[in-house]
């Protein structure tokens, strides 16, 4: 910050702010607990105000602040106190003021990678479902509703649920029940 030696106060002389901003973007992925540096904002924007209106401190604060907050720089800082504290008193009894700023700042952004996670739990879930048997009990070589082995080419039949019964035992249950008599599977009743 650098200003020009001051002379005698006149109401209607101008102050010239020329604000210069670098802000470096820093992506920080948690996950894999990794930074890349993305493309950096370059701005420049030039404030022309009254000499006058910088003897007020809360006025000055209303002409940059809101330059600075749409930057994401925070006003309630020391650093923009200190810049707004010293263009108030380098204008006192100044015929001409004028300023030039340069802020470099860093915005780091915190993120998960979705695709990944989601591919990740759905492979977890996948796979736990899978060692229990997609939920359902182990096909067993007994027929459940008569209690004896099924034999190899004897008359058996598949549910939709792929539990396996005697033909003639699983006809007799579905007669009174419209349900596996193992997982609750509900049966078509037409």
């Amino acid at each position: 910050m650098a200003s020009l030696p001051c002379k005698n106060s006149i109401v209607n002389q101008r102050v010239k702010l020329i604000l210069s901003v670098v802000v470096i973007y820093i992506r920080h992925d948690c996950q894999a607990d990794t930074y890349s540096t993305t493309n950096s904002l370059h701005l420049r924007e030039t404030f022309v105000f009254n000499l006058n209106i910088q003897q007020n401190e809360s006025q000055v604060n209303d002409i940059i602040g809101p330059t600075f907050t749409r930057l994401r720089i925070n006003t309630d800082s020391i650093d923009y106190r200190r810049i707004s504290v010293w263009v108030h008193r380098s204008g006192t009894n100044c015929d001409v003021l004028p300023l030039r700023l340069k802020i470099q700042a860093s915005v780091a952004e915190h993120y998960h990678d979705d695709e990944i996670l989601m591919r990740t739990a759905l492979a977890e879930s996948a796979s736990e479902f899978e060692s229990r048997n997609y939920g359902m009990t182990k096909i067993k070589k007994v027929c459940i509703a008569c209690l004896e082995q099924l034999k190899v080419g004897a008359e058996a039949y598949r549910m939709p649920c792929s539990h396996i019964f005697h033909g003639d035992c699983i006809e007799k249950w579905l007669k009174q029940n419209h349900y596996c008599p193992i997982c609750r599977f509900e049966m078509p009743t037409n």
